[in-house]
Parts: C-alpha cells; sequence; structure tokens
C-alpha cells in the first residue's frame, strides 16, 4: 500500500522499546480492569457524553475484548501461524506505536470489539480471566518477541508484527483507562 515502509523499517521504530517493560505494564493495566470489573452498577454504568460516548463498563468490556484479540495475535505469530509473512504498519499506526499513545477524539472501533449496549460484569470478568491466561502463557519467552516472522493486520492500522501488537496493547490499554479515569472524576 502506499505509505506503507517495509517490516524492516517499520521495526526499527520498536527496536528502543523493551517488551518486558510493555508487558509489565500490561499486568498493572490488568489489575486495574480486574479492579474496575469488581464495581457495582453504579461506577458500571457511569457515563459522561462530553467525555465519551461510552460508559465505563462499555470502556472496560472493549478494552478487554481488545486485550485478548491483541494477545492471541501476539500468541499466533510466536506459533507460527500469521496471517502473512512481511508487512508494516500503514502510516497512522507507524505514529501511533511511536508515539505510544492514542490521541483523544471518536474513532470506529472495529465489529469485533465493539462492546454490548448493557456490558455485565460477569462477560468482562471473563474476558479478563482470558486476558489474563494469555498474558501469563506470553510471559516466558516475550524477550524474544523481535525474532517471531509474520504479521497479522490491525483492522485499520495495517500489518503489525508481534512487537507491534505488544507494543499496542499496551497503547490502546492505556488510552481506554485514561478515559475511564476521566468520566468517573468528571
Amino acid at each position: 500500500m502506499a505509505g506503507d515502509t517495509t517490516a524492516a523499517e517499520g521495526s526499527a521504530t520498536l527496536r528502543s522499546m523493551d517488551p518486558t517493560k510493555e508487558m509489565a505494564r500490561l499486568d498493572e493495566q490488568l489489575e486495574r480492569l480486574e479492579a474496575l470489573t469488581g464495581h457495582g452498577p453504579e461506577t458500571w454504568g457511569r457515563h459522561d457524553p462530553a467525555v465519551s460516548g461510552w460508559s465505563v463498563g462499555r470502556q472496560v468490556e472493549h478494552t478487554l475484548k481488545s486485550i485478548v484479540r491483541m494477545l492471541a495475535a501476539v500468541r499466533d505469530i510466536r506459533d507460527g501461524k500469521p496471517a502473512a509473512p512481511d508487512g508494516s504498519p500503514r502510516a497512522i499506526g507507524r505514529v501511533l506505536l511511536a508515539a505510544g499513545r492514542i490521541p483523544r477524539g471518536r474513532a470506529e472501533s472495529p465489529e469485533a470489539v465493539v462492546p454490548d449496549e448493557a456490558p455485565d460484569v460477569a462477560t468482562s470478568q471473563a474476558l479478563l480471566a482470558k486476558a489474563q491466561a494469555l498474558r501469563a502463557e506470553l510471559a516466558p519467552g516475550i524477550d524474544e518477541v523481535d525474532t517471531w516472522a509474520g504479521t497479522i493486520p490491525h483492522p485499520m492500522l495495517g500489518p503489525f508484527t508481534a512487537a507491534h501488537w505488544v507494543r499496542f496493547v499496551r497503547v490502546h490499554t492505556d488510552h481506554h483507562l485514561a478515559i475511564v479515569d476521566e468520566i468517573l472524576t468528571a
């Protein structure tokens, strides 16, 4: 695609990123999400349209669905089941990965990770358990993430390597937890 770079050029952006630190941050995020799933309907249903179109519960469910899908992509690449042998993120994907943050604004989520209109805590707790299991499965070899060949495309950002996915799971989760914090303090 126009604007894409080679996998080597795309990976250069991530060479200075430490996958162990990214996963340690994910551990903190999963603890925070676990705490949020323990809150009652008053917190779960909190919503501030000036901050987001989604309630706290919808933010949490979306984030957990996303974490599960992203960690599954890392696992699939590790296990030699990439969707494509090569590729690099689109320009916007490279910018988000390099910046380590997603700017605020309204964006469309891929259909697979759109939360239910009225999410329930039990569903999010089940998603959390899947995310924690995938995280635990990936932990032992995460320092080798740069050696895992292949890519799996993000629906909007283009092909991601396993290292890209490790980075993006942290970036995306930070983004949504910041929104949750803003809703809860509004």
